[in-house]
């Protein structure tokens, strides 16, 4: 079960994200109903560690087992998703995502198409020279990239392009 309380007119949920980089891009999910990125990852499951949770996600999504390097950040973000394609309802959401860099064995292939609850997910790499120009989220992305070892960031994002929320 994962974790995410339907708070009457917002939804707290806890979700971890993948920080992966090779060859001076970084993999990002979207979908086709959705002009936004995001970190390959999801929500935690009950029980679950955000470690644990993190890796999880990178193998659904992408078929490759990974390994953990650090913990890069903690984003606190307040949004309204842009798309309900994504199977989101058009609530306020308070998330609390955990961002881990990660790495894999390179001889591995990354399945790049994953189904899933909201429908077909597609992975791309994305040059970090060209990220900051590519809609995504978190907004805290670039940051989180450029956090260097062994700092680990608190970021509390509240994000512009969202409209007010109950939290306003």
């Amino acid at each position: 079960m994962d974790i995410a309380i339907d708070a009457g007119p917002g939804v707290l949920q806890l979700r971890v994200g993948a920080l992966i980089v090779e060859d001076g891009a970084t993999l990002l999910a979207g979908a086709a109903e959705d002009p936004y990125l995001w970190t390959v990852g999801g929500r935690v499951q009950l029980g679950e560690s955000t470690e644990d949770a993190v890796l999880r996600e990178c193998r659904e999504e992408t078929g490759v087992d990974w390994c953990v390097d650090r913990l890069v950040g903690v984003v606190e973000g307040f949004y309204r998703p842009v798309s309900a394609g994504l199977g989101m309802a058009s609530a306020c959401y308070h998330e609390l995502g955990f961002y881990y860099a990660v790495h894999r064995d390179r001889s591995a292939p990354i399945n790049v198409t994953s189904g899933e609850d909201f429908g077909q997910q597609t992975l791309r790499w994305v040059p970090l020279d060209e990220l900051e120009a590519s809609p995504h989220f978190p907004r805290a992305l670039v940051r989180l990239l450029a956090c260097p070892a062994p700092d680990v960031m608190h970021i509390v994002d509240r994000e512009d392009s969202a409209p007010p929320g109950p939290w306003s």
